[in-house]
This record gives structure tokens, C-alpha cells and sequence, in this order.
């Protein structure tokens, strides 16, 4: 690993829970580190949304604006004294994780889990499973709440 890391991709979705365990553990890593954070939302499309291109547009747009926002003011606040950028991406959500941790360079991953099981996570799918199996580089998983 050498001399730790430098460059911390903190995916962030927005849900009721706040992402307090992820941005304490990411604000730790980075003040120890000396390393940069780099925030990650990324807006996913349905298939419905998908399907009509001109919804999907005006979707996409208010959404980035709406995501942008967000992260810029946890930015501010919770993330006060640290170098943090924001990155805001239309896709996927782990198929463009795993993409912006290669583009970026990102060299670790902190990314939560949810702790789904049975028939959801079959239906949901596994943002984090996939992430886990694909990430390019170093990965922590913390569980919301531990």
C-alpha cells in the first residue's frame, strides 16, 4: 500500500438515513491520511424514465442540480477543514462506482452496505456486492449504524 492513501471515493446516496458512520470513518481516514475525499452520488435511471428520452433529460438535470446541492452542503458542514470534491453521475449505481473509482484514482472505496437479504436483495440487486467484486483498488464496507 506504501504510504496510505490519498485519494478517498465516498459514494453517497441520499435516503432518510444520514451517512454519519461512512463520513466519520471517511473524515478519520483522510485527516490520519492527509488524504483528499471525493464524494459520489450517482443518480440512477429507471427503465420507465429511461425509455422516454425526454423525460429522462429533464429527470436527469434536476436530479444532478438536486445531488449537486446536497453534496456541496455536506461539504460545507459536515465535512468542514478537508479538501473534498464533488462528483455527480447519470448511470448505474455500481457499475459507475466501480468506473469513477478507476477514473478518479481513487485508491480506497468506503462504501455502506444495507444489510439486505432473500427475495429484496434478489429483486434489489447489490450495489455494494458488485462494488465489492469489482472495485479497482483498496475497499472498506461499514454497515449503517455499527
Amino acid at each position: 500500500m506504501g504510504a496510505g492513501w490519498s485519494r478517498i471515493l465516498l459514494p453517497i446516496k441520499f435516503t432518510r438515513r444520514l451517512p454519519a458512520a461512512e463520513l466519520q470513518l471517511a473524515r478519520d481516514l483522510a485527516r490520519t491520511h492527509r488524504a483528499k475525499l471525493m464524494l459520489l452520488h450517482v443518480v440512477p435511471l429507471s427503465p420507465a424514465v429511461a425509455a422516454d428520452t425526454g423525460i429522462a433529460a429533464q429527470y436527469s438535470v434536476e436530479a444532478e442540480e438536486d445531488a449537486r446541492r446536497k453534496l456541496k452542503k455536506m461539504a460545507d458542514t459536515r465535512l468542514r477543514g478537508f479538501e473534498a470534491e464533488i462528483f455527480v453521475e447519470v448511470g448505474d449505481p455500481a457499475r459507475t462506482i466501480v468506473k469513477q473509482a478507476a477514473r478518479l484514482g481513487a485508491d480506497l472505496v468506503i462504501i455502506a452496505t444495507h444489510n439486505r437479504g432473500g427475495i429484496k436483495r434478489f429483486l434489489l440487486g447489490s450495489v455494494a456486492e458488485h462494488v465489492v467484486s469489482r472495485c479497482p483498488c483498496a475497499l472498506l464496507t461499514i454497515r449503517p449504524g455499527a
